[in-house]
């Protein structure tokens, strides 16, 4: 019973390794390249694959690739109408994005890179192509890993330089590791990250992180916008709506619906 039980757990093990290959720019694999990349026996990834094609987790394309299913869809809207985003969350998202006029993006770290949980924006800026629910980005090119990164500790760090790199984005992104540590400790000191055309050459943003009444990294928020709107001027206002949100998040937000995972896992 207990090997059989072990041969399952395996199998969930590597399903779930499976599934986590597809990403926004690789989302359509063939059985022999899964096989490759996790170097796991074909027959094996067949077998696992054909199960979650059944139950509608991955779908066969022509023939040859998958892609992930429609019941992937369903789990995720499952997963985000029960947390604690839409009953705690979204309503302060939506407030701030009233106080500012910018888009709003609220992300948690995940394995080294943010994961955007949630975004507040004007239907007619949906053409703009910006991140959404589920997207994940470098932590050193945008304000909200940076917000987060400044909380991290110099180990962890390190593991996230190590494990991603920091590729240039644009001409704009600090690529020099001595010159993001220095970055993060004035991040810490001000109390807030800014990204000024660092992810993309005409977007700013001011991103400030959390923590959940029991004291632990809540995830980060952030208002967007053209870098244009990011002067002198203005960024003390938005600064302003950051904090006041933030501080209304520590205090109602117990903790998460989700596990919140700094760096990549060994």
């Amino acid at each position: 019973m207990e090997k059989a039980e072990s041969n399952n757990i395996k199998s969930v093990t590597k399903a779930v390794k499976i599934l986590n290959l597809f990403t926004e720019k690789a989302n359509s694999w063939r059985i022999t390249e899964i096989a490759v990349k996790l170097k796991i026996p074909k027959s094996t990834v067949c077998a696992i694959v054909k199960s979650l094609e059944r139950l509608h987790i991955l779908e066969q394309t022509d023939g040859s690739h998958y892609k992930l299913g429609i019941g992937i869809f369903q789990l995720g809207y499952v997963s985000r109408i029960g947390s604690e985003v839409y009953q705690s969350i979204t309503p302060l998202l939506e407030e701030l994005y009233d106080r500012t006029g910018l888009i709003v993006y609220f992300a948690i770290p995940h394995l080294g890179q943010i994961l955007y949980i949630e975004s507040i924006y004007h239907s007619s800026q949906r053409k703009l192509g910006y991140s959404i629910s589920g997207r994940t980005s470098y932590m050193h090119c945008t304000g909200l890993g940076k917000a987060m990164l400044a909380q991290a500790e110099p180990e962890e760090v390190e593991m996230i330089i190590k494990t991603h790199g920091l590729p240039k984005m644009t001409d704009y992104t600090i690529t020099d590791p001595d010159k993001f540590k220095a970055e993060l400790r004035a991040t810490k000191e001000r109390g807030y990250a800014m990204d000024l055309r660092e992810a993309d050459p005409m977007i700013g943003c001011i991103a400030m992180s959390f923590k959940t009444r029991n004291g632990q990294l809540g995830g980060a928020i952030s208002v967007s916008g053209s870098y244009l709107v990011f002067t002198d001027k203005t960024i003390p206002g938005y600064v302003d709506s950051l904090a006041y949100i933030c501080s209304e998040l520590s205090r109602r937000v117990d903790k998460l619906p989700f596990k919140v995972q700094m760096v990549p896992l060994n």
